[in-house]
């Protein structure tokens, strides 16, 4: 039968709904044509997708672009049906076609920006999977998503059956391999690995899940060879780059980690611009401009000549100089424009990578959990706030009675702080309100409380500190050196500055710095940045402009409006404030903090967090990459700070992926005397240990510690490294509560604290609520948290704020493990070294100096920091818990801020000491005497 009668039996089957006859006359029509219609291969590839087999369809699609290959809307058809399979990388090739030839529209582009990103359509997979059982293929495309998100075993669960019925499948496979490795499922690797099928080793997931196969047998050369394998296969891929970094670095090859972690940066920043043109609807010119000057920056001309092409006919958000930038753009795409122009020592890398069989039958056995991991007693906390007189509620606007559809300039509110302002030895509290309007100073008085022997008096009226802007975090500290501790306020709006006069009240320090009165301002720090002796500050900022507040965002689901996300909003530049020395500050931000791109900022810490002589401050940022700013030594007679996270691996998680970033908990939290950051975030999704793992550099260890899932079905604000047993270990706190009412999507508004303990192999297990107190059994809208003895027993407490309920002080009422044996000294969980420190040569609060005490049972590490996370101040001195030391006295020593290392010889293994710089000894401090009194 000739091939036009064939083709027309195809229709007349079509027509009447017989899928199976219609493909059979179709491919003999092919088969009979010299050379089948563009038409024809239509008609074939629609038939395989309506039968459920778009791989069929994929191979239509194939003989028809080697055919009509100037067919810019088969290419298209291609790219569509590859991304719904999960094989958008497959499809590389025709966007890159498509883009150079002008054919690139927005979905395109936005698909090309970042290949990492699954694409999966759920639909047309479930629709495959029912309609053509036997082809378990589109599965894989299922499994990419919770893979992407790092849930491993979900993954795996979809993936198992995929690989055992098409074991050439080479997606799935390597896919599969990498999961196994995540899980650490030894037997399961080596039984995978010996019926991979060759080609799996064109696969980035391969090279990747070896890569960290050798990581885990502390193999970096092989590790970093393995990566630099998977970047040759997906250069731009963030994961690769970050974690490939991370190796470079503990390698001990810091330039080459520098290059590959600015390019991770670069990675990390343009799929941020992405979710911001996103979070417009791709409504947004402004929004699609930045991507392209992203691309551009990169060397990927052509994508960037297409975005600026694709932005031009937007309306929203304009862009006033677009014209003008696509030209400029434009001028320089020639013929031999490269499709992307890489850094020069990242393409040396990758170009004398060669490659090898991995060995994955290496060890990576985990260590054994012994039977003492869990012998140590839980934490206990009262929450005593009523009965000690701290009576506060962080309350919103009136309109919030029903404690939904809250706008989200309101969703984080309450900050605290504690601090001894009377210098009588007690610490005292001071918490925000933020019931009026931003802008304004509408809102209920910020309140301050008096602690009188571990109770507490509201002396808000007669102190003069009860700023009523619509206030956010608080920064405790002594800016002008008097020796009394006085309050920054931040707010919406003009932040404000409270003077301690000594007298039990405080003057409002009209315009010390000119603060703007446009800024949101969420948490700050105040410190001596740039070693000049006086007191600077730093402003952390969250959204910017008048949208959000006054833009609501409307829940489809529900019918009514939600909480915003952050990125419909445009990010509020952080801002730094040199102090004169008289008492003023001047805004230094464009002098000391080099060209950036902004995040919006919720959680600040500030010290010496690296080994390098100079104050370093970390800012955790909501749904972009956290920025970590140190001292730029190319240009050594001017102070500046250079933004380095992603050369560190503080900026994103280890799939290189940015999240929501709020609180952060610091401390040396593996014992090995470097610190260490755990970041809380936003739910279905993990909290971030990052593990100091050579000098300066960290690396995110979440899973491997065991404090990721726990943590994913929770929103973490506040939280706090301390050690609640004074054992020399430090337990983890997380405070928890949700930005609004989503319960509708299955997820919990109001949600437990947490409380977490490190075993003895450094992996850490969430304590039993019920266990810990009955605070701990109930839900929350947690907000800050902050650390303080409110009682002055030697046990390291906390303070919680939250959204419509009172304010908890949980007072730690932790008993301690046994005694070793050997140890002729009773173990008391009082047992605690408190140092109070003073510098002399510097401003005098010490931010920046670290305490080291050693005995004969192990060496502790303290830092003194400003900021302490998510809109909290902590009561400003270092603790050590010694209770687990043996001996009576412990050495110490102090390296200030300047640098200068202290000894303090010996000291008692207990008790309170004021350490003044130069003097060499440590003064004990009676526990009935004022701390701070030494001015």
């Amino acid at each position: 039968m000739p091939a036009d009668q064939l083709e027309a039996a195809g229709d007349t089957a079509a027509t009447v709904g017989n899928t199976s006859l219609a493909i059979s006359r179709y491919q003999q029509a092919m088969d009979a044509a010299p050379t089948p219609s563009r038409n024809l291969f239509d008609k074939l590839g629609q038939q395989f997708m309506t039968a459920g087999r778009p791989f069929e369809t994929m191979a239509v699609l194939d003989r028809a672009i080697a055919q009509y290959g100037a067919d810019a809307d088969l290419r298209r058809k291609m790219v569509s049906v590859q991304a719904s399979l999960g094989l958008q990388r497959d499809a590389a090739v025709h966007l890159r076609w498509l883009i150079q030839r002008g054919h690139g529209t927005l979905g395109l582009l936005i698909m090309a920006s970042d290949l990492s990103r699954p694409q999966t359509v759920e639909s047309t997979c479930r629709y495959s999977l029912k309609q053509f059982p036997q082809d378990l293929r589109p599965q894989f495309s299922l499994a990419c998503m919770p893979a992407y998100r790092g849930e491993w075993q979900a993954a795996a669960e979809l993936l198992a059956p995929v690989v055992a019925a098409h074991p050439e499948f080479v997606p799935a496979q390597a896919l599969y391999g990498r999961v196994l490795v995540e899980l650490e499922d030894h037997d399961a690797i080596e039984q995978w690995a010996s019926g991979t099928p060759p080609p799996i080793q064109q696969s980035p997931q391969y090279w990747i899940a070896a890569a960290i196969h050798y990581q885990r047998n502390n193999d970096l050369e092989k590790a970093s060879q393995a990566y630099a394998l998977a970047a040759k296969r997906a250069p731009d891929d963030g994961e690769i780059l970050t974690r490939w970094a991370a190796v470079l670095a503990q390698q001990g090859s810091d330039e080459e980690s520098r290059h590959v972690a600015k390019r991770a940066s670069q990675v990390a920043s343009l799929r941020t611009d992405v979710d911001s043109l996103l979070g417009w609807n791709h409504q947004s010119q402004t929004a699609a401009v930045q991507v392209a000057q992203r691309l551009e920056q990169m060397g990927r001309l052509w994508e960037s000549t297409t975005w600026l092409q694709a932005a031009l006919p937007i309306q929203q958000n304009p862009r006033a100089e677009i014209q003008s930038l696509y030209k400029t753009v434009r001028a320089k795409l020639t013929r031999d424009t490269p499709w992307r122009a890489d850094d020069s020592v990242v393409a040396e890398l990758v170009a004398t990578a060669s490659s090898f069989t991995p060995d994955w039958s290496l060890g990576d056995v985990p260590t054994s959990r012994t039977a003492t991991d869990s012998l140590r007693p839980p934490a206990r906390f009262a929450d005593q706030a009523v009965q000690r007189g701290l009576d506060h509620v962080c309350r919103l606007h009136p309109s919030t009675k029903p404690q939904t559809g809250l706008m989200i300039y309101q969703s984080n509110a309450g900050g605290v702080g504690a601090a001894d302002f009377d210098n009588d030895g007690w610490p005292d509290i001071y918490l925000t309100q933020s019931d009026g309007d931003p802008f304004s100073d509408t809102s209920s008085p910020n309140r301050m409380f008096r602690n009188l022997d571990g109770e507490f008096a509201d002396v808000t009226e007669h102190s003069g500190g009860g700023d009523r802007g619509f206030s956010q975090g608080v920064c405790l500290a002594d800016y002008n050196d008097d020796g009394f501790v006085d309050i920054l306020a931040n707010s919406i709006g003009t932040s404000h500055l409270y003077r301690n006069n000594g007298d039990g009240t405080f003057s409002q320090v009209k315009s010390p710095a000119g603060f703007p009165s446009d800024l949101w301002t969420t948490s700050s720090a105040i410190a001596d940045f740039d070693s000049d002796g006086n007191a600077d500050i730093f402003l952390v900022g969250y959204c910017a402009g008048q949208a959000p507040f006054e833009q609501p965002c409307f829940d489809a689901n529900l019918g009514e409006n939600r909480s915003c996300s952050p990125l419909v909003f445009e990010a509020q530049h952080d801002r730094v404030f040199r102090g004169v020395g008289d008492g003023t500050f001047v805004d230094a931000t464009d002098q000391w903090l080099q060209p950036h791109t902004p995040g919006r900022g919720f959680g600040i810490v500030v010290g010496q967090i690296d080994s390098t002589p100079g104050l370093d401050a970390y800012v955790a940022n909501d749904m972009s990459s956290n920025h970590f700013w140190t001292r730029d030594r190319s240009e050594e007679q001017t102070f500046g700070w250079s933004e380095q996270a992603s050369l560190r691996g503080l900026a994103l998680n280890a799939r290189s992926l940015s999240q929501a970033s709020m609180g952060i908990a610091t401390g040396d939290a593996d014992n090995d005397g470097d610190l260490d950051f755990l970041l809380t975030h936003f739910s279905d999704d993990h909290n971030t240990f990052y593990e100091q793992v050579v000098d300066g550099v960290w690396s995110d260890r979440s899973k491997q510690v065991d404090l990721a899932s726990p943590s994913v079905p929770m929103l973490g604000f506040g939280t706090q490294f301390l050690d609640t047993d004074n054992d020399g270990s430090l337990e983890l706190f997380v405070a928890n509560g949700d930005i609004d009412d989503f319960t509708h999507e299955d997820r919990l508004y109001r949600q437990p604290a947490q409380v977490f303990n490190r075993r003895d192999d450094n992996h850490w297990q969430q304590v039993p609520g019920d266990s810990i107190g009955e605070y701990f059994s109930t839900n929350h809208l947690g907000r800050a948290a902050a650390t303080l003895d409110a009682n002055r027993d030697g046990l390291t407490d906390l303070i919680v704020t939250h959204l419509f309920e009172p304010v908890a002080l949980l007072i730690n009422q932790t008993q301690s493990s046994d005694p070793p044996p050997s140890s002729a000294q009773i173990q008391t969980p009082s047992k605690q070294i408190r140092l109070w420190l003073r510098s002399t040569t510097g401003h005098r609060d010490a931010i920046g100096a670290i305490a080291q005490i050693k005995s004969d049972q192990s060496t502790q590490t303290g830092w003194l920091i400003s900021g302490n996370g998510f809109q909290c101040s902590n009561e400003s001195c270092i603790r050590f818990g010694t209770g687990s030391i043996e001996q009576s006295h412990v050495q110490l020593s102090i390296q200030w801020p300047s640098g200068v290392k202290e000894s303090f010889g010996t000291v008692d293994s207990a008790g309170s000491f004021l350490i003044v710089e130069g003097t060499g000894s440590a003064f004990p401090l009676d526990e009935n005497e004022p701390i701070a009194g030494s001015r």
